[in-house]
């Protein structure tokens, strides 16, 4: 049991009223009073001063189940201070009031160790739910206890529309019904072209969740990874430079560790057969090789299959053929059957179409009603699941897509 739970149960088991104790650091008379209101039958609150060895000999004295931070006296070194008693407190629920439009600073507490961020004028309702919250559950959320199904994407040279598929697979489960929460990773180095087209402006990066690969927990994660407005589908990518660098094994990790507190993870591995991404497109448990119906893209593609699947091709393995003249061109079927890869998807070229949308800031929206990118999508997606829910969710999906195709072209 953890420590705010005993502390709960102890003051209700001995019939002596006694609450949890609360500690708040501010300077401000005018902040403890409106949170003492709030927590008014809920806990006991303490003042401190603002500064971490008086905050900790406080503590000691009071032994709190709950810290308040107010980042408005925290100075330069907020963030050092929350990161030191995170770590000298880790069974405090640890809390951070500030200026809820401040994103940067919501980041920066998040990051160092806070369990919640909220704003300094918030109602007596909103803070009394807030706190009461944090004083009954783990002061972070706890590590995850299953992996969700991951779905790879990656293009066989740079002209295949990979980044197109991935972003529209994504878009699609994270609009299906019953839908989950939904992460699209963006490993390629240009994933600027994936914020363009969800039209979101993240601060926090792929190089970002490898700094705190330690500390990554559903918390930090919600309150840091971008959201997109029209599907709900969350985005996390890399920037030029600075995440290109990590290995594969840290990548890989990485992935691992998001699988845990998401319903779904659509990886872009990039447009090439890069040692990083042929390591990461083995160790994924679902693939999908993107690539155009090109002689051109056949021998990459057989390249890639080189590369990465020394002891062959594995059943779990899909090729999305976007359609093109089959006269000029080999047909998917004989394409998937030169590569030796037994499920194949024939896929509409939309690139421009989808280039378009997202120079207009309306991708989101666009896919769920693209019909034709729609039902291919539906059925890549259906031959990515195990082959057992292929079948019976298959005539669902068809019904799902003829259904989207009322409502758009």
């Amino acid at each position: 049991m953890n420590a705010i739970t005993t502390s709960l149960a102890a003051g209700a088991a001995d019939g002596s009223g006694r609450l949890p104790q609360a500690m708040i650091l501010t300077l401000d008379p005018a902040l403890t009073d409106r949170v003492a209101a709030a927590m008014a039958g809920v806990a006991t609150l303490h003042r401190a001063d603002p500064d971490a060895e008086i905050a900790l000999a406080a503590i000691g004295e009071t032994r709190p189940s709950l810290l308040l931070i107010d980042t408005d006296d925290g100075g330069a070194e907020l963030e050092q201070m929350i990161t030191r008693l995170r770590r000298a407190l880790p069974g405090v629920a640890l809390v951070a009031l500030g200026d809820e439009g401040q994103a940067d600073m919501i980041l920066t507490c998040l990051r160092a160790g806070a369990a919640d961020y909220v704003g300094r004028q918030a109602g007596d309702l909103v803070l009394r739910r807030v706190l009461r919250k944090r004083l009954e559950r783990d002061p972070r959320d706890s590590s995850p206890s299953r992996l969700c199904p991951a779905k790879a994407v990656i293009g066989a040279r740079a002209s295949d529309s990979s980044r197109e598929v991935a972003l529209s697979l994504a878009v699609r489960e994270a609009t299906a019904p019953g839908a989950g929460t939904v992460l699209l990773l963006d490993l390629a180095p240009d994933a600027w072209e994936s914020e363009l087209a969800l039209d979101v402006a993240p601060r926090y990066t792929l190089a970002d969740a490898l700094d705190d690969i330690d500390r990554l927990d559903a918390t930090l994660l919600n309150g840091a990874v971008v959201q997109e407005n029209a599907s709900g589908l969350r985005y996390l990518g890399q920037r030029p430079g600075r995440a290109e660098s990590a290995s594969a094994a840290d990548i890989g990790a990485l992935v691992g560790l998001l699988r845990g507190f998401y319903d779904m993870v659509v990886v872009h591995l990039g447009h090439a057969a890069t040692p990083r991404a042929a390591s990461l497109l083995s160790g994924l448990p679902h693939a999908s090789l993107v690539m155009t119906q090109s002689i051109a893209g056949a021998q990459a593609a057989a390249e890639l299959m080189r590369q990465s699947f020394p002891g062959g091709v594995p059943s779990s393995l899909v090729l999305a053929v976007a359609e093109h003249d089959a006269r000029q061109h080999p047909t998917a079927p004989a394409l998937a059957g030169t590569l030796g890869i037994s499920r194949h998807v024939p896929l509409p070229d939309r690139r421009q179409v989808l280039r378009t949308a997202a120079n207009e800031g309306r991708f989101g929206t666009l896919m769920p009603k693209d019909r034709a990118m729609a039902r291919g999508v539906a059925e890549l997606s259906a031959r990515l699941q195990p082959e057992g829910m292929q079948r019976a969710q298959r005539s669902l999906l068809q019904r799902l897509v003829n259904l989207q195709g009322l409502f758009g072209r």
